[in-house]
């Protein structure tokens, strides 16, 4: 296994995953491993965090030693958290990477299309990838297979060796495709055994993903995973690859939340529109570890907490055991608060968002269930010193909605809370625009009964934000008036929101500003020539920021061709021949068109500079008109005086 991860994807197993034996590091494994309690052999193996341990023979298949030895690879990396859906997902990345393992060093008796884990045991097979509900997986996230785990007293830590199927039948279809719960995709490893190209991409997921993530991230990673592989020239990874990645996803419904442990939507961490976001309070900029303080040895912040890792977005986050006074001698109740108050800005909305996950003691009275220990959240409104407030009043997305049980001995009990099973991370949001215009400090705090626990209360993201109004723009500036030099144009400044704007104006020349133009009308002059205006408005009204439009750009801007004075030279004389003398035309370069006149009356064909009188022109005055034109100009035309009559 540890050859598969150097050769194929450049990973050093040992220099990761080795302990220090005499200063060199070395893998840690143990075969014929018995087990106080679990009978002897051992029939199963496991990852410690330091080293293997397999059961008499279970080092033997190839795909157990390459799954246990992904458990460690994992732990390194995302740290996938082992409960829920994070755990099913740590299972079956274990199970992906010990089966590639599988195909890649076929042993007697194995074939391409033999998927199933641990057919070399002694105890035969005990998954398959490829047919998840035969040994009882589910195949999709809205299967009846697919299980909490409550029934099973969380024997299975909510299922994580029994919903991993889903995360397996989803690597079947990337790597061999078919036809699934209407979906058809073309296999990505059409033709390698080895199955390279589920290898990389699976070793790319086992890096992004966070620890608390669940199917509908691992959907989400998956495909973020395959086009980064595209932008980075992976070899064989194409748009087709990635679009049989998602399909894969689809047809297992990893973003649907499963029918038998169904968690509602996050809650959304946005504004409404004409407003705009702005993040006052952020648990995870700077030193997260400053930015809230928990009580006692109850709260803390870190990758080793708890049960483990276990965070929506990076490494960390922030934990809270469920109290259990008579055991642990813990308190009743144990907050974690803001260090530093959040001023709320008068006269619009605010709110507070975490993801958060949660599992505390409950049980179930014919049917009922019990809630035992909860979590609730209170804001403390530093302004009027009455100090922390219970929140379960306030306008909640996805708030507390468990009452505690009373009884005698509970403390706790009659409050709104927290409570049961989150059945994995969630996004929840509490509105503070009551406050709005105070400073204010929110906790989180863990409440329990005399008697009993479960796990505790694991927040992660929490941030506290308001609502901007913003200036709107529904339509554009537009400008009005002739486009030639001398013309003044007028901006109209288009259609805008809020009222009580003021408005600036900026003229631009081909995009670029003219400058002093700070006007509502601009007069076209000759440096214009040639080029197309436009106007850009800018929006004012403090303290809201400013906003910017551009119009649409004129045509191009003419010029006005300056004539000269023309006249004649020459004898006005049948015979005789008459020149044409222009007078001075811009702009230079101007090309001149001649028509020559009797009496007022244009002569046909006398369109030179030069003209010869004959018979007909007997008595008549002879004049002629010159015509100027130019690119990007508009065209003039002057007359001459006329000779005197032709004798």
């Amino acid at each position: 296994m540890s050859a598969f991860y150097q050769q194929t994807l450049r990973l050093d197993v040992t220099d990761l995953l080795g302990v220090a034996v005499a200063g060199v590091k070395k893998l840690a494994s143990t075969v014929r491993y018995c087990q106080t309690g679990s009978g002897c052999p051992y029939q199963n193996a496991f990852w410690n965090g330091t080293g293997m341990y397999y059961g008499d023979g279970w080092a033997s298949a190839d795909d157990v030693t390459g799954h246990e030895m992904t458990h460690g690879v994992i732990e390194r990396n995302s740290n996938l958290f082992y409960w829920g859906q994070s755990g099913a997902i740590n299972e079956s990345l274990a199970d992906i990477m010990g089966e590639i393992l599988d195909h890649r060093y076929a042993t007697p008796g194995d074939t391409a299309n033999d998927w199933r884990m641990g057919e070399d045991l002694v105890i035969g097979a005990i998954r398959d990838l490829s047919a998840p509900t035969t040994f009882g997986q589910p195949d999709r996230m809205t299967s009846g297979l697919y299980t909490d785990d409550v029934a099973n007293g969380y024997g299975d830590q909510g299922g994580v060796h029994t919903n991993s199927g889903v995360g397996n039948k989803t690597a079947y279809l990337i790597s061999q495709g078919g036809t699934f719960n209407g979906q058809t995709m073309t296999g990505i490893d059409a033709g390698d055994p080895g199955l390279t190209k589920t290898a990389v991409l699976y070793y790319d997921v086992i890096q992004s993903l966070s620890s608390g993530s669940g199917y509908a991230d691992l959907a989400d990673v998956l495909d973020q995973s395959c086009q980064d592989l595209v932008a980075g020239h992976a070899s064989g990874f194409t748009a087709a690859t990635c679009a049989t990645v998602h399909a894969a996803t689809v047809a297992t419904e990893l973003r649907t939340t499963p029918t038998n442990a169904a968690q509602p939507a996050d809650a959304p961490d946005t504004c409404a529109s004409g407003t705009q976001k702005r993040v006052l309070f952020d648990s995870e900029t700077g030193d997260p570890a400053s930015k809230l303080t928990g009580a006692g040895n109850v709260w803390a912040r870190g990758q080793d907490i708890g049960y483990g890792s276990n965070a929506s977005s990076g490494t960390e986050s922030w934990f809270g055991w469920d109290l259990d006074p008579q055991t642990y001698g813990d308190p009743t109740a144990s907050s974690l608060s803001m260090t530093s108050s959040v001023a709320l800005p008068a006269g619009q909305p605010a709110y507070l968002h975490f993801n958060h996950w949660w599992l505390f003691e409950y049980g179930f009275d014919n049917g009922t269930e019990l809630d035992f220990d909860g979590g609730t959240v209170e804001v403390d409104d530093v302004d009027d010193a009455a100090g922390p407030v219970d929140t379960a009043g306030l306008p909640w997305v996805n708030g507390p909605s468990r009452v505690l049980y009373s009884w005698s001995g509970n403390t706790n009990g009659g409050r709104t809370a927290f409570a049961g099973d989150s059945r994995g991370y969630l996004g929840s949001r509490l509105d503070l625009s009551s406050l709005a215009g105070h400073h204010v400090k929110v906790q989180f705090t863990t409440r329990g009964d005399e008697y009993g626990t479960f796990i505790g209360w694991y927040l992660d993201d929490i941030t506290v934000y308001t609502c901007d109004p913003v200036i709107l723009n529904a339509a554009p500036p537009t400008i009005t008036g002739a486009t030639s030099v001398g013309s003044t144009l007028t901006a109209t400044p288009g259609d805008w929101t809020p009222q009580g704007l003021t408005f600036h104006y900026a003229w631009l020349r081909d995009g670029q500003p003219v400058p002093d133009t700070d006007q509502a009308s601009y007069v076209l002059g000759a440096a214009d020539v040639g080029h197309r205006i436009s106007v850009r408005v800018t929006a004012t009204k403090p303290p809201l920021a400013d906003v910017s439009a551009t119009s649409a750009a004129t045509e191009v801007v003419k010029g006005q061709v300056v004539a000269g004075t023309p006249r004649i030279a020459g004898k006005a004389k049948v015979g005789k021949t008459l020149r044409a003398k222009p007078g001075s035309w811009s702009p230079a370069g101007v090309a001149l068109d001649y028509r020559w006149l009797r009496d007022g009356k244009q002569i046909g064909g006398a369109t030179g500079s030069t003209y010869t009188l004959r018979r007909v022109d007997r008595g008549k005055r002879i004049s002629v008109r010159v015509t100027g034109s130019a690119p990007d100009y508009l065209p003039a035309s002057a007359t001459s005086p006329p000779t005197d009559k032709v004798t």
